[in-house]
């Protein structure tokens, strides 16, 4: 019987301590609750925010294009106009004018395209695509510029048609942005475009997806850059980078078009050693000209 009331204190102490713990529980819950409200918050604004700066650049992309087109037109006519006149002085203004308008537009859409990914704007028209023939295309495009600046631009292909399902236009962009970069930082040597079915080791397995690699001889991308060269305005400390224009969007572009149409992406750099930028793409099925698939699941 003694026991008794020492039991009952323990119970009584015991009681107290499940008590305070629930109290405790319930003071964090109340506080788990305000933040995760807030934090609700703070993303409906920062989706508000981004939602409105895409509209804000498109709505500024298509307002400012069009007057900048108009002024590289009429560049390109005084130009012309000062050549028929004997006025060269008046003709290399002109064409001067004329070049940094074209830049100018370059970056606009730059900027438009990058907003639109990032607000999930982009949607694959899906179809069907012989790559190779893309690839000879883009060789025919970019020899005059590879010509100009003295280097080669070679595609190495099977003669076999190769097919991937991709959004055509998207894989152009991709493509041109990759070569353009491979051309602007390549100072002596060349560009090679490389197609096999034959896919990096490890990847995946062999007939499920196509290997495309752009392989330059430039300037290279030094490793503690290589990590960084995807994010948007981010350039490569490179003297050689340095000197030429732009915001650092190629890339950008590159790897958030990867993303939307399920290309796998690797880079390979040393500087001095040049670069390579390896695409996985999804095999289509083949036979017959390009043509529209329903999304697969």
């Amino acid at each position: 019987m003694d026991n008794m009331p020492q039991g009952l204190a323990m119970v009584a102490g015991l009681a107290v301590l499940v008590l305070a713990w629930l109290g405790v529980l319930r003071k964090q819950a109340r506080t788990h609750a305000r933040l995760t409200a807030a934090l609700r918050a703070e993303l409906a604004q920062a989706r508000a925010t981004s939602d409105a700066k895409t509209r804000f650049f498109a709505a500024a992309g298509h307002d400012l294009h069009q007057p900048l087109q108009a002024l590289s037109i009429n560049a390109f006519a005084l130009a012309v106009l000062a050549r028929r006149q004997g006025q060269p002085e008046i003709a290399r203004l002109a064409d001067a004018i004329e070049t940094a308008l074209r830049q100018s537009m370059g970056l606009l859409d730059d900027l438009l395209d990058v907003s639109r990914l990032d607000a999930g704007a982009v949607h694959p028209d899906w179809v069907e695509l012989d790559l190779g023939v893309m690839l000879d295309g883009l060789a025919r495009e970019f020899l005059p510029l590879a010509a100009e600046r003295g280097l080669s631009l070679v595609v190495e292909r099977p003669d076999a048609p190769l097919w991937v399902r991709t959004d055509a236009d998207l894989l152009r962009r991709i493509l041109t942005n990759l070569l353009g970069n491979a051309l602007k930082f390549t100072p002596a040597g060349g560009v090679r475009l490389i197609l096999t079915s034959a896919p990096a080791a490890g990847r995946a397995a062999a007939g499920d997806h196509l290997l495309l690699a752009v392989q330059d001889t430039g300037v290279g991308i030094a490793l503690a850059d290589q990590g960084r060269v995807f994010e948007a305005f981010y350039q490569a400390a490179n003297p050689a980078r340095e000197r030429l224009q732009g915001l650092g969007l190629g890339l950008a572009i590159v790897h958030r078009l990867a993303g939307v149409l399920g290309i796998g992406l690797r880079l390979q750099s040393q500087p001095g050693q040049g670069t390579r930028f390896e695409l996985l793409l999804p095999v289509g099925l083949g036979a017959g000209v390009a043509r529209p698939l329903a999304p697969r699941d």
